[in-house]
């Protein structure tokens, strides 16, 4: 999160951040920003394998705040008990650990 200089030497903020940086900004975890981007509430911009949060999205996040519905709770859930069980299947099919990706014996 370092200052730009404009032509004048002076400091301004970023326009764009990393999503660690948004996430020290927001002072949230990994998870609550992954849900805050797939639900749409804060917009990202990608830029080859870079996921960039702008300077005005998060701001305005801030203005207004953001909570997740039932409903998004709910599908949030779900769409985490699908992933790590896909995970784990996969990682078994392998003869992998599904989180260390040592060989089972």
């Amino acid at each position: 999160m370092t200052p730009n200089r404009t032509q004048a030497g002076e400091e301004s903020a970023p326009r764009m951040y990393t999503r660690g940086d948004a996430m020290r900004i927001l002072r949230i975890g990994e998870t609550s920003l992954h849900w805050l981007t797939r639900t749409g509430k804060l917009q990202t911009v990608r830029i080859g394998g870079r996921v960039l949060i702008p300077a005005t999205e998060i701001a305005r996040l801030c203005r207004t705040g953001a909570s997740l519905t039932e409903a998004e709770k709910t599908a949030a859930r779900e769409q985490i008990t699908h992933h790590r069980g896909r995970s784990r299947g996969v990682a078994r099919k392998q003869g992998r650990d599904w989180c260390g990706g040592h060989e089972h014996r």
